[in-house]
């Protein structure tokens, strides 16, 4: 469960971020008559791209977490488009493999994907500098032998976002093709893998990953208009989460007489983005640790341009 409240928190981060750069901006891509005749009567908004400054990519790593659709590296299904694969995209973000120049390449011959919106995350991700941060801040692997700190980290944040429920769901997400086509990747970290690695965290380790998402954080509020920082709504509760382990470390009864945990999450409720979390045993009460949680949320609202922060009842 310890892994799993690690694997939410980036994820609630990664996908608040999300939700809160897309706030600013609803559009969809415009068609060009040829692309609109070869889609026949598809809005703009049903296909799985968006529209996008162009972005200079450089691939960092072989594991193509950083190449693919949006690197210009190789996809598993290039072949079917005729393209070279060693061209950069400079040309924008697309759905597909990148043609010369840097142009996405369409075709009718591409295949579905239940988490279709899983790709404009990761671009988002590596447009907000995340992706580097993590790399550079978070110092976890000795050796970077297939995989880098953001392989594993967003690997995680992704695995609830495309239906996971646990880490051994990594297996399924490692075996769809569609899905790592989306994401630009060759592979991605195994539940072992992924397992000893959320193992290697110390509590500094868990506040440095807080800092880089926060850090991150700021850049997408600084995109908002002013009315945004008029003032910042946090909420803060706690969750009873039930396990069926009989020997996972931390977990206790909880008064419902149930084993397992409870978890104080502390939001914005502006636009629904988890700020902090914090795991403890299932017999904590709710208000333990939560005064800090609501020190370090207030400072980051702050830094970011709020002018006032309300944690019901008291405002700063």
């Amino acid at each position: 469960m310890k892994v799993l409240s690690r694997a939410l928190l980036a994820t609630a981060a990664i996908a608040g971020l999300a939700s809160t750069a897309m706030a600013g901006d609803q559009g969809g891509v415009n068609l060009t008559p040829a692309q609109r005749a070869q889609f026949g009567n598809t809005q703009a908004a049903d296909l799985p791209y968006v529209k996008a400054a162009p972005i200079p990519v450089r691939v960092y790593s072989w594991t193509g977490f950083y190449g693919g659709v949006y690197g210009g590296a190789s996809t598993a299904n290039s072949g079917n488009f005729g393209i070279d694969p060693s061209t950069p995209n400079t040309g924008g973000v697309g759905f597909g493999p990148v043609g010369p120049g840097g142009s996405p390449v369409f075709s009718g011959a591409y295949n579905g994907l239940a988490s279709g919106g899983i790709g404009l995350i990761h671009a988002l991700a590596r447009r907000l500098g995340l992706i580097d941060a993590l790399d550079r801040r978070l110092e976890l692997l000795k050796v970077h032998l297939p995989y880098h700190e953001s392989d594993h980290v967003l690997a995680l944040a992704y695995l609830p976002l495309c239906g996971g429920t646990c880490l051994q769901d990594l297996e399924l997400l490692r075996h769809d093709e569609v899905l790592l086509d989306a994401l630009g990747a060759r592979r991605i970290p195994d539940p072992t893998t992924a397992g000893d690695f959320c193992r290697r965290f110390t509590p500094q380790s868990i506040q440095t990953l807080l800092d880089v998402i926060n850090d991150t954080r700021l850049k997408v509020w600084a995109k908002q208009p002013p009315a945004f920082f008029e003032q910042a709504r946090l909420d803060m509760d706690g969750f009873l989460i039930e396990t069926t382990g009989q020997c996972k470390k931390g977990m206790d009864i909880a008064y419902d007489g149930t084993w397992g945990y409870h978890a104080c999450v502390l939001t914005l409720a502006n636009t629904g983005e988890v700020l902090s979390i914090v795991n403890r045993p299932g017999n904590r009460p709710s208000h333990e640790g939560a005064a800090t949680l609501v020190d370090q949320a207030t400072a980051v609202c702050f830094r970011g341009g709020f002018r006032r922060v309300c944690c019901c009842p008291n405002c700063f």
